[in-house]
């Protein structure tokens, strides 16, 4: 069988994406967390 791309580049195209996700979602909570931090600081005063 005839593969467009070799294995170890869909592997690694693959792990990047991954990493991509998981790092934009821990971002996205991370600024989530301080945008609600500096609300409830704000709602204070």
């Amino acid at each position: 069988m005839a593969h467009l791309v070799e294995k170890q580049t869909l592997l690694r195209a693959n792990s990047a994406m991954m990493l991509t996700l998981i790092g934009g979602g821990l971002m996205v909570c991370a600024l989530g967390a301080v945008i609600f931090d500096i609300g409830r600081a704000v709602g204070a005063w």
